[in-house]
């Protein structure tokens, strides 16, 4: 039993990296040091020192890159869900009961 719920749970989490991806997709965001960007903000990098390396990247860039990433996650969750899936169909067909050894 608590095999099962384990294998729906690990289907439950595919579905939500799906539908994360979806929603990455459709409605992207981005924030800098915790700040919502909008459209025509920039970003400056700044590295583990927090010193400014003048690399900038606008808004736009960072959303191209959240959109291009997005299609990943949906397969990722496409996939957790089909293995997910093949183990509960397996789990179905095993006997129950004792197996050919028990005696």
């Amino acid at each position: 039993m608590i095999k099962r719920i384990g294998l729906w749970a690990f289907v439950v989490a595919g579905i939500a990296v799906s539908l994360w991806g979806i929603v990455s997709f459709v409605a992207p965001s981005t924030s800098c040091r915790g700040v919502e960007m909008g459209p025509g903000d920039s970003c400056q990098y700044s590295s583990l020192t927090n010193e400014e390396g003048g690399k900038v990247q606008r808004y736009e860039d960072r959303i191209a890159v959240a959109r291009g990433q997005a299609p990943f996650a949906m397969l990722a969750g496409i996939g957790i869900v089909a293995f997910g899936s093949v183990l509960i169909v397996q789990d179905r067909r095993r006997p129950v009961g004792p197996g050919p050894l028990a005696g």
